[in-house]
């Protein structure tokens, strides 16, 4: 299970029609959207992977000659949150390509735990966590599970009190370092073993 930065999907929406382009994401996008409709009606979104973050209309530039609308799009002033939440995920997950092995204590490719990979996930974007579940939660906003965002951390235990951390994907899977004898893997949320709540850094 990969996904990449590179391609970036920008869906518009302007009086209910809705155009989808892909673009490299370093670039501006100058592109003509076609609308019957003279409201203006803003929803526009960029997504990294299953990452989506609203384009505020600040970034654009447009005009509206007869039914065309003409925007030009920044993606240097966007939100960079879909950005790093990318990169944190990527991160966890070449720890799974890698096959790296739980070790308690440990926060190298050589061997981590679990509060050592999530430290070691959003260390890839220059944010610092303490080794230490409780110290993690604390770094972060406490949101409800069904709440949770790809890039967000997984507790399980109660607050203040965790025992256990994760890095949650999306889709009901997140990336774990699950116990001695078993390697940094994807896992699907199961009631069996349901994080008590999510946390939030970014």
């Amino acid at each position: 299970m990969k996904l990449m930065l590179p391609l970036t999907l920008l869906a518009l929406t302007f009086g209910g029609m809705t155009q989808k382009l892909n673009l490299p994401t370093d670039f501006e996008l100058g592109g003509v959207i076609d609308s019957n409709s003279k409201s203006d009606v803003w929803n526009a979104q960029i997504q990294y992977g299953p990452l989506k973050t609203k384009i505020p209309q600040s970034s654009v530039s447009h005009d509206f000659p007869q039914s065309k609308r003409n925007l030009k799009i920044n993606l240097d002033q966007l939100d960079s949150v879909s950005h790093d939440r990318q990169i944190v995920i990527n991160q966890a997950l070449s720890f799974v390509d890698k096959q790296v092995p739980y070790v308690w204590g440990g926060a190298s490719l050589s061997g981590m735990d679990c509060s050592g990979l999530t430290m070691l996930a959003y260390a890839a974007i220059g944010k610092t966590l303490p080794h230490y579940t409780v110290w993690q939660e604390q770094c972060s906003q406490r949101i409800p599970v069904n709440q949770a965002q790809p890039g967000d951390l997984l507790f399980w235990g109660a607050p203040l009190a965790s025992y256990h951390v994760a890095l949650y994907l999306g889709n009901q899977k997140y990336v774990q370092a699950p116990q001695p004898g078993h390697n940094v893997e994807i896992t699907t949320l199961n009631h069996g073993f349901y994080p008590s709540f999510a946390g939030r850094i970014l």
